[in-house]
């Protein structure tokens, strides 16, 4: 069911090479753990990691759908009340920037999101709105 919703939602990708790109994220990921142990940490965990992975996109698609039906509402302007309640706005800047990430690179691995976005907000770039805008090749020189 999950590799299911996760092919859909990567069909929804308007952009071509975007879209095959997150085709073969998804099939790869999924047998890299065909052989995963099943009722496992391991296999919970990479359960619960796709999930989070298909959320998101699903997420960004609902944005899309939203901004194209004319309101004025996207992930930009996502609050912390509703990611987590009680998030603070650095949290809520990491999550949002982790989303970003998640939906233009959707290669990197899970680790590499959380410390990339970390570093990006440290790095003063905590809305998606300033890192379209203003982020330039050289401010990504702490990325592998």
């Amino acid at each position: 069911a999950l590799f299911r919703r996760c092919i859909r939602s990567a069909q929804k990708i308007p952009d071509p090479n975007q879209r095959a790109a997150y085709l073969i994220h998804v099939r790869e990921g999924f047998h890299r753990r065909a052989h995963t142990p099943s009722n496992s940490r391991e296999e919970l965990l990479a359960y619960r990691d796709g999930m989070e992975q298909v959320e998101q996109m699903e997420y960004y698609h609902s944005q899309m759908k939203m901004k194209q039906n004319g309101k004025n509402q996207n992930i930009n302007t996502v609050t912390s009340s509703q990611i987590i309640p009680g998030a603070s706005k650095n949290e809520t800047n990491n999550m949002v920037i982790e989303h970003w990430l998640s939906l233009h690179l959707p290669h990197l691995n899970r680790e590499d999101v959380t410390k990339y976005s970390l570093h990006l907000v440290d790095d003063g770039f905590d809305s998606v709105e300033f890192i379209e805008e203003e982020l330039l090749e050289e401010d990504l020189s702490f990325m592998k």
